[in-house]
């Protein structure tokens, strides 16, 4: 199995089947998943005695968090298809279900910046393209113009414009009145968008954090900071009860200032309203997904 998978993401897995037997081939083996999902079938047509086969599955998950292996049930028609027996097996081996990423829209993601507290941040060199200038041994190389260097056979950099921020700050609320099959769909939808979100702006070089009342991942890049979010919000769980307001337990999280904030809420009934933080307010997971990645 592999060791990762996101939420509703086909994926495979291989199985060894073994004969020990010495005797009686078993043919007509059929062997499937129980997990509820719309998984395939693998047959083996006949395995001979001391001998053994490789056959594939295609499974997926429909709950984040650490998963079992799906249980599998193998059947045989022994002996000639006269009498099918089955028996299921069940294995130790887990996989971490990560949110699923949805493709967002790129309008949306536009906007964005409008929707949180976007400080001023004057450390760094910034992120607005401001001049082009020679490559110098220590320089960023994402920042290479690949095309200009092409056309002048040398490295060129891109100058870049300071007191810009280019640093997200996801600011997850998982406070839900109570736990319904409902309110359970909308918290799995937030946490989508949040997982989402923060893909969505690694691709675009923005440095992204995530913050929970309960944990949180400091503001980093590159696709092993990514997964390190992912292993974070694939473990979150809605909290129920006298929940705190966003704007209290996230008001002590003052390391998290140095970014543009953009709130989301597991409650739907907060989706698009404001937040008392300086004009802030949820986002809403409907206006931002649309499909699949």
């Amino acid at each position: 199995l592999p060791e990762s998978v996101h939420r509703g993401e086909d994926f495979l897995s291989l199985l060894r089947i073994e004969n020990r037997k010495f005797m009686f081939p078993p043919g007509a083996v059929r062997i499937f998943s129980t997990s509820g999902n719309e998984g395939s079938t693998a047959y083996v047509d006949k395995l001979p005695m001391r001998r053994a086969a490789l056959v594939r599955l295609t499974d997926s998950f429909s709950r984040r968090g650490v998963q079992p292996a799906p249980p599998l049930i193998l059947t045989s028609g022994f002996p000639f298809g006269l009498v099918n027996i089955g028996r299921s097996y069940a294995d130790t081996t887990t996989v971490t279900v990560y949110p699923r990423i949805r493709n967002i829209k790129k309008a949306a993601l536009d906007q964005l910046e409008g929707l949180g507290v976007i400080p001023r941040v004057n450390q760094g060199d910034g992120d607005e393209f401001f001049s082009l200038r020679d490559y110098v041994p220590g320089d960023d190389i994402r920042r290479i113009a690949w095309k200009v260097s092409a056309r002048r056979r040398s490295l060129v950099v891109r100058e870049l414009e300071p007191n810009t921020s280019r640093s997200i700050m996801i600011v997850f609320d998982t406070w839900i009145p109570q736990i319904t099959p409902a309110l359970d769909d909308d918290f799995e939808d937030a946490v989508d968008l949040a997982a989402s979100l923060a893909i969505a702006f690694l691709g675009r070089q923005y440095t992204v954090g995530v913050v929970t009342p309960f944990a949180s991942i400091p503001l980093g890049l590159g696709n092993a900071h990514g997964t390190r979010i992912m292993e974070l919000l694939a473990g979150v769980s809605p909290a129920t009860g006298d929940g705190r307001r966003v704007e209290d337990w996230f008001a002590e999280a003052t390391a998290n200032y140095a970014a543009a904030n953009v709130f989301i809420a597991s409650d739907p009934e907060l989706w698009g309203r404001p937040t008392l933080l300086r004009g802030a307010r949820f986002v809403n997971p409907q206006e931002f997904a649309h499909g699949q990645a």
